[in-house]
């Protein structure tokens, strides 16, 4: 399955005041700061502000239909090549890249499910849902253009979406929910938790390694005496 990288619905260029009004509305509408978990998999938390909400009834009908805006869950996953280029390591890539956040998605909508919310996640490969009927594609690129702030620049008929630190070697994809703020945010926490102790034991496992290999050598200087 080939991975949809473009976005050709083009945006207007943001003045001054309009860009600062965008800042402030990414700060209100933001749950979850941009973390880093699982392999270089970045993932926030978003309450979808109004104009998207609009937009993803069409995306998700009969699912998101009131006024109520849904949660998002945009992710970002660091690609060792720039997914710009053609090539088969590129599509290779981009196969591991997609079968990685497929597995997180399913973990983390099986969790939302389990308490008793709907989720789904967009397929990277066609831009439409994975498990809700749909014919509506989700523009991935404009949508973390809106709910990160990340700039897009052109490249031919498509848009290219630039990480801060990452430049465009990304791999983005989108996970959304109507399950209440609380529960989406207990939800991501737990996993931003589960690598956080993750790494605190190998930190810990390092630290005995080293202990434990520093004290070998101890012993062994001590068996074979000083030396003559």
């Amino acid at each position: 399955r080939r991975t949809r990288w473009c976005s050709t619905r083009s945006t207007p260029v943001e003045h001054a005041g309009s860009a600062c009004r965008a800042l402030m509305n990414r700060s209100e509408n933001m749950l979850v700061a941009p973390t880093v978990i699982r392999e270089n998999l970045q993932i926030s938390a978003h309450r979808c502000p109004k104009p998207m909400v609009r937009e993803l009834r069409h995306i998700f009908p009969g699912v998101i239909t009131g006024e109520e805006a849904p949660i998002a869950f945009p992710t970002v996953q660091h690609a060792v090549q720039d997914l710009v280029r053609v090539g088969e390591s590129i599509e290779d890539e981009k196969d591991k890249l997609l079968n990685r956040f497929v597995a997180f998605a399913e973990e983390v909508c099986s969790q939302i499910k389990e308490r008793g919310f709907w989720a789904d996640y967009i397929d990277p490969c066609s831009g439409l849902p994975m498990n809700t009927p749909s014919n509506g594609i989700y523009p991935e690129v404009e949508g973390m253009t809106r709910l990160l702030r990340y700039q897009a620049v052109s490249a031919g008929p498509c848009k290219v979406l630039l990480h801060p630190r990452w430049g465009s070697q990304i791999y983005p994809a989108t996970m959304f929910t109507t399950a209440p703020e609380h529960v989406a945010v207990e939800v991501l926490r737990s996993f931003i938790d589960a690598t956080t102790d993750q790494e605190d034991a190998d930190m810990d496992s390092s630290e005995e390694a080293k202990y434990d290999g520093a004290s070998r050598e101890d012993s062994m200087e001590r068996e074979a005496g000083p030396a003559a």
